[in-house]
């Protein structure tokens, strides 16, 4: 038996030997007394947890009503009490005593009162535990947010610390080896942008090509003459709003399925246009004709086509040709239309 079980049942228990224990002080007949109380809980007992359970709060509901359904309540559990003492409880114990009247004022007053105390006492109750438990879930909110703050705080100190390192690496890289060291300041800008700028909902495009340019240079000195990349710029509105990120994964899935996994020489070709607000980005590169379906698998092509829905619900055009020999992908977004 759990402990909230025993906590109801104890809270019944009490209120029906202390309820007995006052009704039977008024003519010391005690038995008659707590047998009559057992008799009226079951009206009680459904009151209250009607009115603890159903008749909750709803989302826009005016306290007026909801006020209006527990005094429905109540007063079905009066009746209820009423009609047990009219037809029962009266008859067998009480008629030498006294005469009863169904509908008299005093007496529905009462028994009003007697309904409504374990309602009241019970949601008082009820009320108390609440507040208690959200007093404890404010507490671990504020604490919550003391180590998310602190984590972030962290966060921002991690980048710092490797940026240093890069800087030094740098330094040390421009006397001993020149290729080494303009590498080092391309892979610093490149995740200063991942990093710091890709934080904020949108940057300028200009932002996105400046990025994508580095990794382009990044990259061919890593492949060197092997690779070919043939880059071009037509842009309207270099301050127009993008999401950041959005290009180049589809830049990073051209080298990476291109260049890396072609034996030969491979040319990548990278076109990026924005005209009215239409724009235009085209990726092409070679492939090796046994790499079947492996560039449309991957998880960065998967992750922008999630955000282009997200971001540019309706107001975009995904294009992929696989072909035997080549690889390309047009992405046109009416970027004005995102969200």
């Amino acid at each position: 038996m759990n402990t909230r079980l025993l906590r109801h049942i104890g809270f019944w228990a009490a209120y029906l030997l202390l309820m007995g224990y006052l009704s039977g002080r008024y003519d010391m007949r005690f038995g008659v007394a707590y047998f009559s109380e057992l008799l009226q809980l079951p009206a009680k007992i459904g009151a209250t947890y009607l009115v603890f359970y159903w008749l909750e709060t709803r989302p826009g509901e005016s306290l007026l009503r909801l006020g209006l359904r527990i005094l429905a309540v109540l007063c079905i559990a009066v009746l209820a009490n009423r009609l047990l003492m009219y037809v029962y409880l009266h008859p067998a114990f009480y008629a030498e005593h006294y005469g009863m009247v169904f509908w008299h004022f005093d007496r529905i007053l009462f028994t009003f009162i007697d309904v409504g105390t374990p309602v009241a006492a019970a949601t008082a109750i009820k009320m108390s535990r609440f507040r208690q438990a959200s007093r404890l879930r404010e507490q671990q909110l504020v604490q919550e947010k003391l180590q998310s703050e602190l984590k972030f705080l962290r966060a921002q100190t991690n980048p710092h610390f490797l940026f240093n390192t890069l800087n030094s690496t740098y330094a040390l890289a421009r006397r001993e080896a020149p290729r080494t060291a303009e590498a080092l300041m391309r892979l610093s800008k490149l995740l200063r942008f991942i990093l710091y700028d890709c934080a904020r909902p949108q940057i300028p495009l200009s932002d996105e090509a400046k990025v994508i340019h580095d990794l382009i240079e990044l990259e061919k000195l890593r492949y060197g003459d092997r690779l070919q990349v043939t880059y071009e710029e037509q842009i309207d509105d270099p301050s127009q709003p993008i999401a950041p990120l959005l290009l180049l994964p589809f830049v990073e899935n051209a080298f990476k399925h291109g260049a890396s996994e072609t034996r030969f020489g491979t040319h990548i070709a990278i076109r990026l246009s924005l005209e009215n607000g239409r724009l235009h980005f085209e990726v092409c590169n070679d492939k090796e004709p046994d790499e079947a379906g492996a560039e449309t698998e991957g998880l960065g092509l998967h992750n922008v086509q999630r955000q282009l829905e997200l971001l540019y619900p309706g107001a975009y055009e995904l294009k992929i040709e696989a072909g035997q020999k080549e690889f390309c992908v047009h992405l046109f977004i009416s970027v004005d239309g995102g969200r």
